[in-house]
């Protein structure tokens, strides 16, 4: 379902954005301050998109929600909830102005708590694997 956009009014962006295609998708939140949508930066045009829905119901944010890219031509959605062993990765299938098509990549069901302390996932779709980036690496010593 696409909503109307007025620019950053009453939306807030959280994480890191990523680029795809020219663009810039961050995900945001809807008047409730639950992550709902993703939001994206035309740089063509220089101007926003409109709002465009995550496959999953909105969540409040003690969920971890990473938005990430497939090869430079899909998204990805990686969900896990506080409140269940359960990760989702969703794949874009359809990705224009109008629509976000999703489908469901993968599913993790875990046999004990672990949380993903991570900013970025990596997918590779041949083996139906994904892989978690660090939020940050100290290389020193």
């Amino acid at each position: 379902m696409r909503q109307r956009f007025n620019g950053f009014r009453g939306i807030k962006f959280f994480g890191r954005g990523v680029s795809l295609k020219g663009n810039t998708y961050w995900c945001a939140t809807d008047s409730l301050k639950q992550i709902a949508h993703t939001v994206c930066f035309d740089f063509t045009r220089m101007r926003f998109r409109g709002l465009q829905t995550l496959p999953f119901p909105p969540y409040r944010f003690e969920h971890l929600v990473i938005l990430s890219c497939v090869r430079d031509e899909k998204l990805s959605v990686l969900l896990q909830s506080r409140e269940s062993l359960v990760v989702d990765i969703w794949i874009s299938d359809t990705l224009d102005e109008q629509k976000v098509l999703w489908s469901k990549f993968l599913r993790v069901c875990m046999f004990s708590t672990f949380f993903f302390n991570t900013e970025y996932i990596i997918i590779l779709r041949s083996k139906r694997t994904s892989l978690g980036a660090p939020l940050s690496y100290n290389t020193k010593k």
